[in-house]
């Protein structure tokens, strides 16, 4: 299931043109289902109850639409909030090789593309 709300809601300030998508992640911290809420070509916010302290990092599968392909990702926690309104960690996305940067920053972008369209 992926869930899409109208970036015209929020006030963006970041690096990256980011969408605030609900994708599913799969990890093997997590043996409850977790999503994103947004996700750019920098990191995600990945919703969760049980995040991850700042500065860890790991390991996890995110399907980006509108391939039915998982990509596999890593990435660092550079914030993380347990409590409040939404709780969750901030990662950066982490990457092995150029290659492995080229496939999903274009996955990123042509799904920014499709829900954002060019600004």
């Amino acid at each position: 299931m992926t869930r899409v709300a109208s970036q015209s809601l929020f006030r963006n300030t970041r690096q990256h043109r980011r969408a605030f998508i609900e994708l599913p992640v799969a990890t093997r911290a997590s043996s409850r289902p977790v999503f994103t809420h947004n996700i750019s070509v920098g990191g995600t916010f990945i919703k969760t109850d049980n995040p991850l302290p700042v500065g860890s990092r790991f390991n996890f599968s995110l399907r980006v639409p509108p391939s039915e392909v998982p990509l596999e990702v890593s990435g660092e926690v550079v914030w993380s909030q347990a409590e409040g309104r939404q709780p969750g960690m901030g990662v950066r996305f982490l990457y092995s090789s150029d290659a492995q940067r080229t496939v999903l920053e274009a996955s990123v972008n042509r799904l920014l593309m499709t829900l954002l369209g060019s600004t």
